[in-house]
């Protein structure tokens, strides 16, 4: 069950949706980005802090995630990129394959 991390929103861009994680603390390289049939999956990694640290408050999530995103019929990834702690997905609607005619044979 997901917990609610990492926190993110969905918006509708000019020509599809955006999805935008907040991720504060991660590196690029510990984020992974997979589709397995039609669900998106942004996972991130995390290295424990060796050094003990007595905090007086502690709000800032510091472990790895798993979050998954079911994308609707013909919706696909187009980009990704990651700037000042927020990961930006974006999605695009391919159009719909039109109608196919099939041609019937005549029986000998």
């Amino acid at each position: 069950a997901q917990d609610g991390f990492p926190p993110f929103n969905v918006e509708a861009i000019a020509d599809g949706y955006r999805i935008t994680l907040a991720l504060a603390g991660f590196e690029r390289e510990a984020l992974s980005l997979t589709i397995q049939g039609r669900e998106l999956v942004v996972a991130g990694e995390r290295d424990v802090d060796e050094a003990p640290r007595a905090f007086l408050h502690r709000g800032i999530a510091m472990r790895r995630f798993r979050r998954a995103f079911l994308l609707g019929p013909g919706l696909e990834v187009v980009g990704a990129r990651f700037a000042l702690g927020l990961l930006a997905i974006d999605l695009r609607q391919t159009p719909p394959e039109p109608p196919k005619r099939i041609d019937i044979d005549r029986s000998p």
